[in-house]
Order: C-alpha cells, then structure tokens, then sequence
C-alpha cells in the first residue's frame, strides 16, 4: 500500500524538543548505538515542559562510553534510581567498578534539563552534563510537573520537592534506591494535566 506524504511543510530537520526544564519517562537505552564512537542513546519522552508545546515529544540524548564522561552515565543512574550517589562514591573510593543495567529503568520518571549547545557550527539541544534529576531531587524543585504522570511513578508525592510541597527532602539519595519500577504509563496524551 503506497502512502502520500505532503513535504510542502518538510524543511529536513526534525522536531526537536525546545531548551527549558522538564519531566521525562526513561523510554530507551541503546548500549554502544554508535559502533564507530562507542556511544550509548537514551530516549526520553516529555511529559512536562516549561514550553507546553514539547510536551510528547521525543528526547534522543548521545552518552559517551569513555571513562572520563562516565560521571553522565552516573547522573543518569541516579536519577533514575538505579543506584544512590553513596553507591557510587563508594565504589569509586574502594576503585571497583559499578555494573548498571539502564533497560531495568525503562519507563520511570525524572527531571531534565535542556540547553542549546553549539559544535562545529552546528546547533542542537542537549540535556545539561549533571542536569538529570531523581524525582525526590531538591535541585529540581522548580522544574514543571505533570502530577497525573508523578501519582504512576511510585514515589509518594509528598516526597516530590516543588512549590507548595510539604517535602524536606535535600538530595536525590535516600529516596532513589526506593523508587520501583512504575507499571506501564498509557499514552502520555491522555495524562497532560499540568500543575
């Protein structure tokens, strides 16, 4: 079956997700994506922005495998409750290696943050080297919120720092080793409920 594209509107770049602060869903994680640079990609699905119009789109974010850009692999973990920067700065300390399996985060939740960066001439969006947060993270108490997406992450919302919380909650930590893996979220368009 043939299908009729209209390209009157196609200027052959895609629709990237805007700079500005956000909540995501971990969707993917594809390990050494890039044979020739040896770089992983995480995906992540907005579900809240402080530009209402990005809401739904698609995040694709390059991880270098080189040991001197672990340290975003590590704030990815974080964030996504993989690991507890004590974990980490144990391992570090005791010069062990830390094994994380980031397809067991696929579909929780986390705060970012986007910023337009310029290489070679060239523009694009990027989320900050330590800008991922765990939801239970104080950095990112003014980040926009979809409460209908927060109430399906398995962290009480009273542990949720942001305006109006009841939550004294200061670091990622305590909290990112208890947040369980949410159940499936259905279609993000049906859960924009923006506080």
């Amino acid at each position: 079956m043939a299908i009729e594209l209209d390209l009157s509107q196609d200027n052959g770049e895609r629709d990237a997700v805007a700079p500005g602060k956000a909540q995501a869903i971990f969707t993917k994680f594809n390990e050494y994506a890039h044979a020739k640079s040896g770089s992983h990609t995480a995906e992540f699905e907005i579900v809240a922005h402080d530009d209402k119009e990005q809401n739904g789109k698609t995040h694709v974010e390059f991880f270098s495998s080189k040991a001197g850009a672990a340290f975003r692999l590590k704030t990815l973990a974080i964030a996504v409750g993989l690991a507890t920067a004590e974990e980490c700065e144990k391992a570090k300390e005791e010069g062990r290696a830390v094994s994380m399996e980031f397809n067991d985060a696929i579909g929780r939740q986390l705060f970012i943050t986007l910023s337009e960066e310029e290489y070679q001439g060239r523009k694009s969006v990027k989320i900050g080297p330590r800008a991922m947060y765990h939801l239970t993270d104080e950095k990112a108490k003014n980040h926009p919120r979809n409460v209908g997406m927060l109430k399906r992450s398995g962290v009480p919302l009273d542990k949720i720092p942001g305006p109006g919380s009841a939550s004294s909650a200061t670091s990622a930590s305590p909290a990112a080793k208890s947040q369980t893996p949410p159940p499936p979220a259905p279609p993000a368009d049906d859960l924009f409920k923006l506080s």
